[in-house]
């Protein structure tokens, strides 16, 4: 009896492994007895699924319910296999279900005493079974070349291929079984010895052996459909195989973006178990510079309290808080032990050039100068070289790179942080940024969405507009931002810019009662509309900070948060008062004005993140545990911080950027010998002992002798004084650093800027002295001195590689290979003196 229905049995089981499409699906198995609740499988079309009833007729126990599967699954073969020899012996009723869908279909079951009726229920069982539309056949065009590769995203985050992209192949979707493993938060072991790799997250082990189609489950194997491939040294396994294998929740083809989104059941699990009020806090990234008073170098009892009390989800750090390496370690070790389960998103503004926080290490020459070099491989290195040394600290997301295209050379804010005016030079650079900082271990922000750059008012100071219409910004602002959302960018920050020709939306502003248009930041019409449905990023959109002018004047703690929620913004940075923000998003919660789902979406994405960069992975931080091992990343970060690596890195960048504009009468390179005399002129004190100290090494190493170096500051003089009248004159060689840093001060005869910078040309052409200006932060500055005879940019400010680079490009070390990055119009505004792109050398 027992042979014959075995024999059945597997003649049962050969016809349905037979059937058209089933392709030999290995079949998921679902035991249910009194041990379980509950479960949730995902199947495709033509998967098997064995479906078994363990009970026990002797006892009385049996399973009574609904199974409510029509449509979704097709019943294949329906028995009852004994466990014993006699009638009536413990059992298990079975069923061969093949996935029919897409579709879902449930289990509702109860376990109950047979004779004793009235009793409650021993268990009661409900699945959930989805059968997904499957990721396409590969059809002619219809479906992406392998070369070009198929996006992936993961809980809305597109997964980075650095070497090997995802791509479709024999009717299935492969991808690199390390990125996608580690994506979802699994270890990876590779032994080379035995080609296997190890695929690990708690107590669960899958081993894959490469080339092999079967795979080991616990020891136990199992066929992997499609087998495995080895392909540029990685392991590319096919993607809803092994999802289904390391239990993802779904994985499914969108034909809108042309690519296979993946939703992770760890994340619906980690925001179905949160609070609303530890949802909130997850939305909130305060700042905690200085206290009483006294900068913030280390937590207190009270910063501690309220990272716990409002269950915030990430800290920004500024200049005041990171005044050394070792320091810097330690404060972020006591943020994340104060965060408690969720570790902390710890970010940073570290730009690279004007603004950067960190008062150690590298400074590297900045964006324009990054703009001006025209290499995203420079470009890359230096983001990867500023991601190293913020991971090694325990800061996981720069505020960076600036994708604002800078198309007004009288922006006062952006200027120099921008890589250009030109769109599609921005987008390149920006892009190889995104791609250094990811290769660090660190998250990148795009910002400032949708263009900072074509304003002439600083938003922390006021609330700038721009007139343009979305057909402008398409060709021009949002060009580098769609570039980024295509490299996969983790974070969009928004802008404190009106765009009244996009939203035309009012608000009365508390500072005088008159109606102002909504910025960016606050408009559903930009962060949802244009940055969710129009972009399609699927990333965390975060605020520029609320304690801005452009939102502080106009708008109160509590309405500036409830309005950037409202819009779309999933991270609020910097509310002014975490109390009243709190209870504000509350308050609309409870009204039912803003819905607990759009929190959830919030949630999802930056826990998606969190996940993606291994914080929820159980693996700890990014840079280790929190205290545990905090010795060796304090020697780690002592070592790598400000290395000499980094700062190859950091003086190459500067070298290539400098931008040679004119060279009359081949005055440059000056040629210095033993006896001459060089005067330097800088605006302030600590460009100029840059000057100094670049220019006394060159002596140095050439070891000429006598030679005297005569440097003065003019800060606040209009004109030359009698003391460097006199050094003037005198002079073999004349440095001259000019500084602008909006229109005014490149206006002669309304700051003492250019007046002092007219007064002495005008003298050293008398006298016949040789003159090179060195532009040290805007190239624009030749605007209003277009008879100078010698001029660089090197587009930097008082610190970093750039004055050193100038100082040696002046003096011959370094031959000129910049290009401008921006184009310079005449100082009436009208026709550009130099276009983008423009850029000397030196004569062989």
């Amino acid at each position: 009896m027992i042979r014959r229905k075995m024999i059945l049995y597997l003649l049962a089981l050969l016809i349905v492994l037979l059937l058209p499409g089933s392709g030999g699906a290995t079949a998921a198995q679902l035991t249910i007895n009194e041990n379980n609740s509950g479960e949730t499988l995902t199947l495709y079309p033509g998967d098997i699924l064995e479906l078994t009833l363990e009970s026990n007729p002797t006892t009385g126990y049996s399973w009574q319910g609904d199974l409510d599967i029509a449509g979704v699954l097709n019943v294949i073969e329906h028995g009852f296999r004994s466990k014993g020899v006699l009638p009536g012996a413990p059992g298990e009723e079975y069923w061969f279900l093949k996935a029919a869908g897409p579709g879902s279909g449930s289990l509702s079951l109860e376990y109950k005493r047979s004779w004793e009726e009235g009793k409650d229920p021993v268990n009661r069982f409900a699945a959930v079974i989805s059968v997904l539309e499957p990721v396409p056949q590969v059809s002619g065009e219809e479906a992406p070349g392998r070369e070009a590769g198929v996006p992936v995203f993961i809980d809305g985050v597109e997964l980075n291929f650095p070497d090997q992209k995802a791509f479709l192949e024999d009717g299935r979707t492969w991808v690199p079984l390390r990125i996608l493993a580690e994506a979802l938060g699994w270890q990876v072991q590779w032994d080379p010895g035995s080609g296997t790799a190890t695929v690990l997250k708690g107590n669960r082990e899958v081993r894959v052996q490469a080339g092999s189609a079967l795979l080991y489950i616990e020891g136990r194997p199992r066929e992997l459909a499609g087998g495995s491939r080895v392909c540029n040294q990685r392991i590319v396994v096919p993607l809803r195989d092994i999802c289904g294998i390391l239990a993802v929740y779904s994985a499914a083809w969108d034909p809108g973006k042309g690519a296979v989104l993946i939703e992770s059941g760890t994340l619906d699990q980690l925001v179905a178990g949160l609070t609303l009020e530890e949802k909130l806090g997850q939305m909130l990234m305060p700042d905690f510079r200085t206290w009483e008073g006294e900068d913030v170098l280390a937590i207190n009892d009270e910063i501690s309290r309220l990272i716990r009390e409002y269950h915030v989800g990430g800290v920004i750090l500024f200049r005041e808080n990171v005044k050394g390496t070792e320091q810097t370690v330690q404060l972020v070790d006591q943020l994340q032990k104060a965060a408690g389960a969720i570790p902390l998103f710890i970010a940073i503004d570290q730009e690279g050039g004007r603004v950067v926080r960190l008062q150690t290490g590298t400074v590297m020459p900045g964006n324009m100068a990054l703009g001006a070099a025209r290499s995203p491989e420079t470009t890359y290195k230096v983001a990867k070289a500023i991601g190293e040394e913020l991971n090694v600290l325990g800061i996981n997301v720069n505020f960076a790179p600036v994708l604002d295209v800078n198309n007004n050379p009288d922006n006062p804010v952006i200027g120099i942080r921008s890589f250009g005016s030109d769109p599609q030079l921005v987008a390149e650079m920006g892009a190889a940024y995104i791609k250094g900082l990811h290769d660090a271990g660190v998250a990148a922000a795009a910002k400032h969405f949708p263009g900072h750059g074509d304003t002439s008012v600083d938003s922390h100071l006021g609330l700038p507009s721009i007139p343009h219409d979305l057909e402008r910004l398409e060709a021009v602002e949002l060009v580098p931002f769609r570039e980024a959302i295509k490299q996969g960018v983790d974070m969009i920050m928004t802008a404190h810019v009106t765009f009244p020709a996009i939203d035309s939306t009012q608000a009365v502003s508390r500072l005088d009662g008159t109606p102002v248009f909504l910025p960016a930041t606050l408009s559903e019409k930009v962060l949802t509309e244009l940055v969710r449905n129009k972009l399609g990023f699927n990333g965390v959109i975060v605020t520029d900070s609320l304690k801005m002018k452009a939102i502080e004047d106009h708008f109160g703690p509590g309405e500036a948060v409830v309005r950037a929620v409202k819009a779309g913004a999933d991270i609020v940075l910097m509310p002014a008062d975490l109390e009243e923000s709190m209870q504000a998003l509350l308050g609309e919660i409870r009204a039912g004005r803003i819905s607990e789902a759009r929190v959830d979406a919030s949630v999802k994405r930056i826990l998606g993140l969190k996940l993606k960069m291994g914080l929820l992975s159980g693996q700890g931080l990014s840079s280790g545990e929190p205290g545990a091992g905090l010795e060796a990343r304090l020697k780690a970060a002592q070592t790598l911080v400000g290395c000499a690596e980094h700062l190859a890195v950091e003086r190459e960048a500067a070298e290539k950027a400098v931008t040679l504009l004119k060279n009359d009468e081949m005055i440059l390179p000056y040629r210095l010998k033993d006896g001459d005399r060089v005067v330097l002129f800088a605006p302030w004190s600590d460009r100029l002992e840059l000057m100094e100290e670049t220019l006394a090494r060159i002596v140095q190493d050439a070891k000429i002798k006598d030679v005297i170096i005569d440097g003065f500051v003019y800060e606040n003089l209009a004109a030359l004084n009698e003391q460097q009248k006199e050094a003037l004159f005198a002079a073999d060689y004349i440095v001259l650093g000019s500084y602008s840093y909006d229109l005014e001060s490149r206006v002669p005869g309304r700051h003492w800027l250019p007046d002092f910078v007219l007064d002495t040309l005008a003298q050293a052409e008398e006298a016949g002295k040789p003159v090179a200006v060195l532009a040290i932060r805007n190239p624009y500055d030749i605007a209003y001195m277009p008879g100078a005879k010698a001029f660089l940019a090197i587009y930097g400010a008082a610190e970093g590689p750039n004055i050193p680079a100038g100082i040696r490009t002046i003096f011959g070390l370094v031959k000129p290979a910049g290009k401008l990055p921006v184009s310079i119009p005449d100082a009436g505004g009208g026709k550009n003196l130099y276009e983008c792109g423009y850029g000397l050398e030196y004569p062989e």
